[in-house]
């Protein structure tokens, strides 16, 4: 988990990285290229990548992400924009 962690927080595209229960979700702004160049830096530096799934962002999901309604924890939070 910790190198899943590390790669994932250097990752220029990776907005927002939170933690439920052993799955982690990443806000990413990348394009499909962007996002198989990701998994591929996950799976040759030996983080087993089971799966992984795409979700519409919604206002609803930010609210319940933001006020901790599903029982969800943001690891890293950065503006792309700031580099923090």
């Amino acid at each position: 988990m910790d190198k899943a962690l590390s790669i994932l927080k250097s990752h220029p595209c990776v907005q927002t990285i939170s933690m439920r229960e052993q799955d982690v979700c990443v806000r990413f702004t990348g394009d499909a290229q962007d996002e198989a160049l990701l998994l591929q830096q996950l799976i040759d530096s030996d983080v087993l990548v089971n799966g992984y799934t795409r979700e519409k962002g919604s206002l609803e999901s930010v609210f319940m992400q933001l006020t901790d309604h599903e029982e969800e924890r943001v690891v890293v939070s950065y503006d792309a924009e700031s580099g923090m």
